[in-house]
């Protein structure tokens, strides 16, 4: 699929933060309580960079991972809706930061290549 294609000439700092992204996404999927108000975060930013980067095939792998995450997590649901009123402000926060985090990596999928690249 040409909208999956990476640019060329990738920089090493954006392929070790696509790297760490996809790992970081995989580790949350195996906490679904805890990893996603703490893995989902940094896995959000570090995916959105890649993607910014032009590393689009593992930034798409991570952008899945965090949306198949969030979907199955108890936890975000739970901080999403304001049902679990035991969690603090800073857990519906971060909810809300993987939300947003998740729409904007959505965007970023479809930023054209730039011509110099």
């Amino acid at each position: 699929m040409k909208i999956l294609e990476s640019t060329p000439n990738v920089q090493p700092a954006v392929r070790a933060c696509g790297l760490v992204a996809l790992v970081l996404a995989v580790i949350s999927a195996l906490m679904p309580t805890f990893g996603i108000l703490a893995m989902i975060p940094p896995t959000v930013v570090l995916g959105a960079i890649a993607m910014y980067g032009g590393l689009r095939g593992i930034g798409a792998g991570v952008l899945v991972m965090c949306s198949m995450d969030a979907i199955l997590s108890p936890t975000f649901w739970a901080n999403l809706t304001w049902t679990g009123m035991h969690y603090s402000l800073l857990d519906h926060t971060l909810t809300y930061f993987d939300l947003v985090g998740i729409i904007a990596m959505s965007a970023l999928l479809f930023k054209p290549f730039k011509s110099g690249s």
